[in-house]
């Protein structure tokens, strides 16, 4: 491992076990074997620890005539942290598509920010993550991801954002209105990360 990856897991390892001081591997080393998991695989109670916060949003859009309904997340291009997008669901019955692409394409205005899922997270802190919305004509941003007619769906693999990526979704067919709700977390990078 590199110096920030052993850094921090030895931050990780001294929140997980409250070891004080530096050192906290050799305290850990000499006294129990533990077992610790770095990426948000040890439970939703250790995940602040780990330094991710998680955030969740709700919209509805309602599509103009002739046009699709968009919803899209973007990690803002200065904001030197990491989104991962690890689920969303909606209630529309028609088939709908989702597109991972960069930066906010034109014609998107800002809905808001991201509520938190933790409420160790104090209610002021907004989240990086910053939620758009539109409705056009236009019928593809990006790449394609998912087309599908499930209303749920919860990624195998979640789709990470790093600085100016964007995450999007469109209703399946024109003049529908998508309501769609996504969760995500985010925590500051490591400089290695965004090489």
């Amino acid at each position: 491992m590199g110096k920030l990856q052993i850094s921090r897991f030895e931050r990780l390892a001294a929140r997980t076990y409250s070891i004080k001081g530096p050192g906290a591997l050799v305290d850990l080393d000499e006294t129990v074997l533990g077992v610790i998991q770095l990426e948000r695989q040890g439970g939703p109670e250790s995940w602040l620890m780990q330094g991710w916060e998680s955030f969740d949003r709700l919209l509805s859009i309602s599509a103009a005539g002739g046009a699709f309904s968009w919803v899209l997340l973007s990690n803002p291009p200065d904001s030197g942290r990491l989104l991962v997008v690890d689920g969303w669901q909606r209630n529309d019955a028609s088939r709908m598509r989702m597109y991972i692409t960069r930066g906010v394409p034109p014609g998107f205005s800002v809905a808001g920010p991201g509520i938190g899922l933790d409420t160790r997270i104090p209610q002021l802190r907004q989240s990086t993550g910053v939620t758009y919305q539109q409705t056009n004509a236009i019928s593809d941003y990006g790449t394609g991801l998912v087309e599908t007619a499930s209303v749920e769906f919860q990624a195998d693999q979640p789709i990470v954002l790093a600085p100016d990526g964007s995450c999007a979704w469109r209703g399946g067919v024109f003049n529908e209105t998508l309501t769609i709700g996504f969760r995500w977390a985010e925590r500051d990078a490591q400089p290695f990360e965004l090489q």
